[in-house]
C-alpha cells in the first residue's frame, strides 16, 4: 500500500513542492560565475506529506523522484537575449549590451545622448531584455562607461503571469536591496571607461513555476554625471529549470 502511494505521488505533479536554496562562494574574479561552488537543496513531498531531500551541485544539479527528474542549469542567461530601449541613442543599438564585445568605444555601447558631446536625452530611460529561455536571475553585471547611473531599478517579468516585479533598487551609495548585494564595483580599462556594478542574490529561492522570469528591465531614473547614460553590457547569470 505504501509503495502504491509513493508511485502515485511521483506522477501527480500537483503534489510536487520544490524549494531550491542556492549559495555561491564568490572568490572568483571577472564577470562570470564559472568558478563558484554552487550547491542546492531540493525537497519533494508525496501525497502523505512525507519528504525526501538531496544535496547536489547546482551547475548541473539533477534529482530523480519517481518518474520526475529536476535539473537546474547555471548559465549566462543574457546570451541570445533580445534587447530594446526607449531611445536609440547616438552610438550602438540597444542590442549591443547583450554582447560581450567592448573593443569599439563607439559601436559597442548604448548611450542615451543626442550628440558626440554626450548631451543627455531628457527623461528617465529603460532597456528591456527578453530572455531566450525563462530563468531565475542570480547575478547581474551592469558595465557602465564613465557616464554611469546610480539611480535605477531592475525588474523581472514573471514567465507565467506576465506581471512585472522589482528585483533590486539602486541609489547613490546603496549596496543592498531586497536580498541582493552589490558585491563590488570594478573599474577597468584606461581611466574610468568601464565602471561595473556587480549585483548578486544572497539567497536565491526558486520553484518550478512561480519565480522564473522571461524578461528583465533596467529602468534608469537619472544619470550620475552631466552626460547621457552609457552602458557597455547588461549581463545576467541565472538558473534554468529542466524537467
Amino acid at each position: 500500500m505504501r509503495a502504491t502511494r509513493v508511485g502515485v505521488a511521483a506522477v501527480v505533479l500537483g503534489a510536487l513542492v520544490v524549494y531550491a536554496m542556492l549559495a555561491a562562494h564568490s572568490s572568483r574574479s571577472g564577470g562570470g560565475p564559472g568558478g563558484g561552488a554552487w550547491r542546492a537543496r531540493v525537497r519533494t513531498a508525496d501525497s502523505d506529506g512525507d519528504r525526501s531531500e538531496a544535496r547536489v551541485p547546482a551547475d548541473v544539479s539533477r534529482v530523480h523522484y519517481g518518474a520526475v527528474s529536476l535539473v537546474w542549469n547555471l548559465a549566462k542567461v543574457s546570451d541570445g537575449a533580445v534587447v530594446t530601449a526607449d531611445v536609440a541613442g547616438n552610438l550602438g543599438a540597444p542590442q549591443v549590451v547583450a554582447s560581450p564585445q567592448t573593443a569599439d568605444w563607439l559601436a559597442d555601447r548604448w548611450q542615451a545622448a543626442r550628440d558626440m558631446s554626450g548631451t543627455p536625452i531628457a527623461g528617465p530611460h529603460w532597456l528591456e531584455m527578453a530572455l531566450a529561455e525563462a530563468a531565475l536571475p542570480t547575478k547581474i553585471v551592469l558595465d557602465w562607461e564613465t557616464a554611469r547611473a546610480d539611480d535605477y531599478v531592475v525588474k523581472a517579468r514573471n514567465a507565467e503571469s506576465g506581471e512585472w516585479g522589482v528585483v533590486l533598487e539602486s541609489s547613490p551609495g546603496r549596496k543592498t536591496s531586497r536580498g541582493w548585494a552589490r558585491a563590488r564595483d570594478a573599474e577597468q580599462g584606461a581611466g574610468e571607461k568601464h565602471i561595473m556594478h556587480v549585483w548578486e542574490d544572497q539567497q536565491p529561492k526558486a520553484s518550478k513555476q512561480s519565480n522564473l522570469c522571461d524578461a528583465l528591465r533596467l529602468e534608469i531614473a537619472a544619470p550620475a554625471t552631466q552626460w547621457g547614460v552609457s552602458l557597455w553590457q547588461f549581463a545576467v547569470w541565472g538558473l534554468r529549470l529542466e524537467v
